[in-house]
């Protein structure tokens, strides 16, 4: 097995991720998968929230609520794909998704600060 560093952030999304799979994949072959990985990540994270509970919890109900925007944000992106239907709301919901990464970043950036993560995230974007 490789084994990657990554930042304290980019592992609570990945949980995050994870934790929506979880609930929202029917396929029991896949949820097996998505259970194996969310387990050996949820134990490495494990240490990350003997650091402070509450605040492990914060970040992780802020990366759920924008982790889940994002998936239903895709979601209806493909319904309209499907359909060729690249109206007004297509625009839109293709906006939110920029939107919602934007957010998600922040709050990973947080979490990296607040853990004084070894590797940190940078991005750099043209200000809308």
């Amino acid at each position: 097995m490789i084994k990657i560093d990554i930042s304290v952030g980019e592992l609570l999304d990945k949980i995050s991720i994870l934790e929506i799979k979880k609930a929202k994949i029917k396929d029991s072959e896949k949820l097996l998968n998505v259970t194996k990985e969310l387990e050996l990540l949820s134990k490495k994270a494990e240490k990350y929230r003997a650091l402070g509970s509450s605040e492990y919890d914060d970040f992780m109900s802020s990366l759920l609520e924008t982790n889940n925007k994002l998936w239903e944000i895709e979601d209806e992106i493909r319904i309209h794909e499907k359909e060729k239907q690249f109206n007004e709301n297509f625009i839109e919901l293709a906006r939110k998704v920029y939107i919602n990464n934007d957010e998600r970043f922040a709050i990973k950036s947080s979490i990296n600060k607040f853990y004084d993560s070894g590797i940190k995230e940078e991005k750099e974007y043209v200000d809308y």
